[in-house]
């Protein structure tokens, strides 16, 4: 290719494959050997498809056994099952 390192021939032209993806709002798009992916803020990970989705957390059980678990968009909580009190 004639294109620069950071940039590829789409139709004729050389341009930043960034310019056809869209990462979502928590990510960006970077460039690396003429192909874009997505670097995705912290509690986001890229689904495959060039876009940042959030990281379900809980499904890695990071909290107490008898806690519940709570995914919120780029992280979680835990918290105490109604009537208990602890540290979850």
């Amino acid at each position: 290719s004639d294109c620069n390192f950071d940039r590829q021939c789409i139709n004729f032209v050389c341009e930043s494959p960034c310019v056809q993806v869209n990462c979502g709002p928590y990510g960006t798009c970077v460039v690396r050997n003429r192909q874009a992916s997505c670097r995705c803020e912290p509690g986001y990970e890229n689904n495959g498809r060039l876009t940042c989705v959030d990281v379900d957390e809980c499904r890695q059980h990071p909290c107490h056994a008898t806690a519940v678990c709570e995914n919120t968009p780029g992280s979680f909580s835990c918290r105490c099952p109604t009537g208990l009190t602890g540290n979850p």
